[in-house]
């Protein structure tokens, strides 16, 4: 059963990331190309509202979780910071010291930001509290 439940949770999780990055792209394609915002500016408005469309995605269909908004915003914004660390350390070291492709390494870099969000969303951000026996809670 934990098995089962960890593919449905991760494949949500898969196809929330796959749409956010579909629709944040295209979002900053329309601020730069259609509005004419500056290019820098336009992805630090989408790159915020990708993690607006994250958080709210995790928080209601991958992990379905009932806490409150306030309770959940930090530790979303360390993961998704220390995410994009991750991304970097994973670029750099494929890059750098094995001789991978810029372009793959990248990939590299998304997958270990992908795993170390998901994990630390789903057991610390959006963790369920667990059900005392004892008291029927």
């Amino acid at each position: 059963m934990t098995r089962s439940l960890f593919y449905y949770d991760f494949q949500r999780f898969v196809a929330s990331g796959l749409f956010n990055t579909a629709w944040g792209y295209c979002l900053f394609l329309f601020m730069f190309r259609v509005v004419g915002v500056n290019y820098i500016v336009a992805n630090m408005i989408t790159y915020s509202a990708g993690l607006l469309a994250s958080f709210v995605m995790q928080k209601k269909w991958v992990f379905s979780s009932t806490k409150e908004f306030k309770a959940e915003v930090f530790p979303f914004l360390v993961i998704s910071s220390s995410g994009f660390c991750v991304n970097l350390i994973f670029l750099i070291v494929l890059a750098k010291y094995y001789h991978t492709s810029k372009e793959a390494a990248q990939i590299g870099g998304m997958c270990g930001y992908a795993f170390w969000t998901y994990f630390g969303n789903k057991y610390w951000t959006f963790m369920k509290a667990k059900c005392d026996v004892t008291t029927g809670g």
